[in-house]
Order: C-alpha cells, then sequence, then structure tokens
C-alpha cells in the first residue's frame, strides 16, 4: 500500500469477505511479473506478494484464475503492509505444482522432522 497514492484510503472501505481483483502491471520498472490489486470499485490496494506472482510468471499460469479474499481488516495505526490479510487461491491443474523449486524446500531434514 505503501507505493500506491490513495491505497491506504481505500483500504479503509474494504470488509472481510471482499473479493480483490488481480491486474497485471506490466508497466512495473522494478518487477516484470508484478501483479496489483484493486477493489470492485477499481481502487488500487497494493502487490501481490512477489514469491507468488513470480511462480505465477516461471509457469506462465494466468494470473486471472488467481482469487483473492479479505480475510482480516487491520486498521491504523497497525503498519501499513499488515493492513489486509488476504486468502488467496488457484485452481489446482496438478501439474505444474507450485512452489515445490528447490527455493521451498527445507533448509535441512531437521526443519521437517517429527518428534
Amino acid at each position: 500500500m505503501r507505493h500506491i497514492p490513495g491505497a491506504e484510503a481505500a483500504a479503509e472501505q474494504v470488509r472481510e469477505g471482499d473479493p480483490l481483483f488481480v491486474m497485471e502491471d506490466v508497466q512495473n520498472e522494478v518487477n516484470a511479473a508484478a501483479l496489483a490489486l484493486r477493489t470492485k470499485r477499481c481502487e488500487l490496494l497494493g502487490f501481490v506478494p512477489d514469491y507468488l506472482a513470480q511462480e505465477l510468471a516461471r509457469h506462465d499460469l494466468p494470473a486471472r484464475l488467481l482469487t483473492i479474499e479479505v480475510r482480516r481488516v487491520n486498521p491504523a495505526p497497525g503498519p501499513v503492509h499488515h493492513r489486509l490479510l488476504c486468502h488467496f487461491q488457484y485452481p489446482d491443474h496438478g501439474d505444474p505444482v507450485l512452489f515445490a523449486g528447490a527455493e521451498y524446500q527445507p533448509l535441512s531434514s531437521m526443519a521437517t522432522a517429527a518428534e
């Protein structure tokens, strides 16, 4: 939100259960895979987390299939980057499996070992 003028004011109008919509940010000079988030009233709120946007781009999956629902709204003076808690869901297409790359594997076998 901190990168988009008016986003904090727009977030104040969002309610739990509201859908958010994804738009490819084709003019983003920092991240070619950037996905912006907007409300149903077309107000920009922020961006899909980079790790998720990169994963969709890596597998050439259409971002329009990503569904997002607001689960919690944390009002000011909470940190801007914690203002909205959202649930992201992408339809299971079986292959490719998302988040299965080397960067998502445990650093150690002890990290997932049951005691």
